[in-house]
């Protein structure tokens, strides 16, 4: 479950109801504005809301950094940093588990999003997930790349 940044490693996962007390409410804010509602399924997402399994980046991480080691300033865009810092916090991934189709030892992914290229978080955070809950975690359909978004986008734009 490696990945080569501590920052990353010591992000908290957990579903937003249970980490109610941990998530600062400007970053929660700033998730249901900026990435929840502009989702094509935002109608359905909403009233899950409380359901939903959240990566959040956190600046008590950065005490703990060794040389060599990247900051969260390295690791986010310009933006994301800015709104990091206003926030103090910022939610760089999500899950939402079908737990209508779940069983015991399987789970299955209804939706889910990275916010941060190049880290591999979904594979972090599926892998987090699973080795805290004993379970297995699969796609309930075909789970579309980010890159693939990009492409259809543009090709619904050039037709």
């Amino acid at each position: 479950m490696s990945t080569t940044e501590w920052v990353i490693e010591d992000a908290l996962l957990g579903k937003i109801k249970e980490l109610n007390t941990t998530i600062r409410e400007n970053a929660l804010k700033h998730f249901i504005s900026e990435v929840i509602n502009k989702h094509e399924h935002s109608r359905y997402l909403l009233p899950k809301l409380s359901d939903i399994i959240v990566l959040v980046a956190f600046p008590g991480s950065e005490t703990f950094i060794r040389d060599g080691e990247k900051y969260w300033k390295d690791i986010l865009n310009e933006k994301q940093y800015a709104d990091f810092q206003e926030n103090g916090q910022l939610i760089i991934g999500w899950i939402l588990v079908d737990e209508k189709y779940s069983k015991k030892k399987i789970q299955y992914i209804d939706f889910m999003d990275t916010l941060v290229p190049k880290y591999n978080l979904a594979k972090f955070m599926i892998d987090k997930y699973c080795y805290r809950n004993n379970v297995r975690l699969l796609p309930r359909r075909k789970i579309q790349s980010s890159e693939s978004k990009t492409e259809n986008k543009k090709r619904k734009r050039n037709n």
